[in-house]
């Protein structure tokens, strides 16, 4: 008769255990994502892409070409709409080259495709 008590404990331990594992797996599968979808640290301007000219060289234009919304190359990416669109618009200081390979990878593209170099000014 004392076994049956030890075993219960032993089973409630691994139930316990079982599902502070899974708390785990469940926090860390949010950390990958809000790391995805984080701004990059400042660093040097990388991302000064022409606007407006709707020419294929520019990510809009690549875009429309292969009829490819804002929101399907997000998904492709695995960042955010806001992410992309804030690329897009050159409204962030850095990129990483993951975030830059992949979007090249769902474009088809090279780097130097939808990058241009700008120069800071001495303001």
């Amino acid at each position: 008769m004392s076994e049956k008590p030890i075993t219960q404990r032993i089973k409630d331990r691994l139930a316990a255990y079982t599902a502070m594992l899974r708390d785990i797996d469940n926090q860390l599968e949010r950390l990958d994502r809000m790391e995805m979808t984080m701004a990059s640290p400042p660093g040097p301007d990388l991302t000064g892409m022409p606007r407006g000219s709707g020419t294929p060289s520019d990510r809009t234009g690549m875009m429309v070409e292969r009829k490819m919304s804002l929101n399907e190359l997000a998904s492709r990416v695995g960042i955010s709409n806001v992410n992309l669109s804030k690329i897009k618009n050159n409204k962030v200081t850095a990129i990483r080259f993951s975030t830059l390979a992949a979007i090249c990878e769902a474009l088809e593209c090279e780097a130097g495709d939808i990058l241009e170099f700008q120069k800071e000014s001495a303001d």
